[in-house]
């Protein structure tokens, strides 16, 4: 689903757009993010995140090593991605089991439309924090 997700915005806004990365910062094991010195930003409560700059592509790349288990510099991916263009953000909050994207019309109907993607429509009063599932 990663691979298919990440080939859709990449063929939106191409493999080299630059785009910032937050990760929570609750990964108190992992003291790369803590000694990285990047920039810490407050999200919703009490989360807050470091934000990183990647292209898109390494994004994809590091998604996908993560899943198969084989990212050595952190075993973490991005809770939250989006392009310096702000054409559309990514996010995977701490907590529910769904993942949420906004963005143009053309790219949530491509994304609605692709086979590997489960997808739901998400409106701006719905609850994001409860189990859209059940």
């Amino acid at each position: 689903m990663v691979a298919a997700l990440f080939d859709i915005l990449i063929a939106h806004s191409g493999e080299q757009q630059e785009c910032l990365c937050a990760f929570w910062d609750g990964y108190a094991t992992h003291d790369d993010l803590h000694r990285a010195g990047n920039t810490r930003v407050q999200g919703l409560g009490q989360q807050s995140y470091f934000l990183f700059h990647a292209s898109l592509k390494t994004v994809k790349e590091q998604w996908a090593s993560v899943l198969e288990g084989t990212w050595e510099t952190s075993g973490l991916a991005p809770n939250a991605v989006w392009p310096t263009s702000e054409v559309w953000y990514y996010s995977v909050p701490i907590g529910p089991r769904t993942s949420y994207l906004g963005g143009s019309a053309e790219l949530v109907d491509e994304i609605h439309s692709c086979a590997e993607l489960e997808t739901f429509e998400a409106l701006p009063s719905d609850d994001i924090w409860s189990d859209p599932l059940n």
